[in-house]
């Protein structure tokens, strides 16, 4: 297990949170619900990273579909107990918004209800930043969060709850570098970006209205494949397309709330966004 520089971009969680994180239940609702929902569709490649994985609710998982898993931990204890736990993935001691590892290094990068766990916007975007970085071009981020809610602020009392705002991260993401923008909410916050690839194998980053920021892998996935997407997994609902402002989610009583956004453009974004009644 290797150890870098440690600092408080990740802060630690109060008794409760610490119990179901680590608990089986918590474990089977990441591995049958959200992440084969979040990487459906989606190529890790070989090698992945996994930000904040705690007590390794979604590494197990993640293991099984990549040749090469690295997990980066902030907490000495409970990084120690990851590895013991999972000898085959390369555990790591460190601060994500400062990440030791070389750029272009990962396939795919993952973050499964960690953000709101940082405790500050500006350091988020850090992370974010960082896992651009590490990407090689054409790389993935992939990752998942809770919503924000009164629910959600009372589990953390006494511990750090920066939930992230969907419509807002969909401008971040972009606002990064990253390309081929998806966002989509249901019970909780999931949301899939890439790096595009540059002429000449370049492992710089590519500013939106780049030709290669629209030509990303997935830059060009239309509505009708992600309606395919969720049918296949059984969700036998119409998608209905709106022309509302792209970023904003307007209420829907009973109802469950899709956006979904991507890149269609090589001089501007262009957006697109379906509600699931």
């Amino acid at each position: 297990m290797a150890t870098a520089a440690v600092d408080r971009s990740v802060t630690r969680v109060n008794s409760n949170h610490d119990e179901l994180c680590g608990s089986p239940e918590w474990a089977a609702y990441l591995q049958e619900e959200v992440l084969p929902t979040v990487t459906a569709g989606v190529d890790l490649g070989q090698v992945m990273l996994e930000i904040g994985p705690g007590p390794g609710a979604a590494t197990g998982w993640l293991c099984q579909r990549v040749r090469q898993l690295a997990a980066l931990e902030r907490d000495e204890p409970a990084a120690a107990a990851l590895a013991a736990k999972f000898p085959r993935v390369q555990v790591t001691v460190g601060d994500a918004a400062r990440m030791s590892y070389p750029d272009c290094s990962f396939d795919s990068v993952g973050s499964f209800t960690m953000l709101h766990h940082v405790p500050t916007t500006t350091l988020q975007n850090q992370i974010l930043a960082e896992a651009l970085r590490v990407l090689r071009p054409g790389g993935v981020l992939v990752g998942s969060d809770s919503l924000p809610s009164n629910e959600l602020h009372q589990f953390h009392e006494g511990d750090t709850c920066h939930p992230v705002e969907p419509a807002a991260l969909l401008v971040r993401l972009q606002t990064l570098g990253f390309a081929a923008v998806m966002v989509a909410v249901d019970d909780g916050l999931t949301f899939t970006a890439r790096k595009a690839e540059l002429p000449g194998g370049s492992c710089g980053v590519a500013a939106p209205g780049h030709a290669a920021w629209a030509d990303a892998p997935g830059a060009r996935r239309t509505l009708s494949g992600k309606r395919a997407e969720r049918q296949r997994r059984g969700a036998e609902r119409e998608v209905r397309v709106s022309d509302e402002t792209p970023g904003q989610f307007a209420p829907e009583p009973g109802g469950t709330k899709l956006l979904v956004v991507h890149a269609d453009s090589g001089q501007a974004p262009a957006y697109q966004i379906a509600r699931l009644p």
